[in-house]
């Protein structure tokens, strides 16, 4: 997680999704505990974000003095970690080794032009025929 910080002005933003991949091996070797594996990652990644944001006061003053990037609050944009354990699947991997792939997971962006029609109902005083109606997006 600290090396995939993105720095902005007012804040770091951490990544929130991770896959890790193991050796097929390993992977079979740690299946039946991989629920317990990702919860327990989960739980170090969210004690490491409140460790990157506990600083002394006069720590912090000297930093946003020095403009350092680590005097920004981190934070993580998305709304909950989200942690997978893979098997390699290029075998690739020697047994032993860890390949841990993280994201910057961002909230998702409304779509333009989703969802309903607006109705627009007018009302002519000068005509005798009632409202007229339109429909537009």
């Amino acid at each position: 997680m600290r090396k995939n910080l993105e720095p902005l002005k007012y804040s770091t933003l951490a990544p929130s999704r991770f896959t890790v991949y193991l050796h097929p091996t390993e992977f079979a070797r740690l299946e039946g505990i991989i629920p317990i594996l990702e919860g327990q990652t989960v739980r170090a990644l969210a004690d490491e974000l409140q460790h990157l944001n506990r600083r002394s006061p006069i720590k912090r003053w000297l930093e946003r003095l020095a403009d350092d990037h680590r005097a920004r609050r981190s934070t993580m944009p998305a709304p909950a970690w989200q942690v997978e354990f893979r098997a390699d699947p290029d075998g690739d991997m020697n047994e032993g080794d860890l390949l841990i792939d993280s994201e910057l997971v961002l909230p998702a962006r409304p779509e333009l032009g989703v969802g309903e029609r607006t109705r627009r109902i007018t009302h002519d005083a000068h005509r005798a025929t009632g409202p007229r109606r339109e429909s537009t997006r």
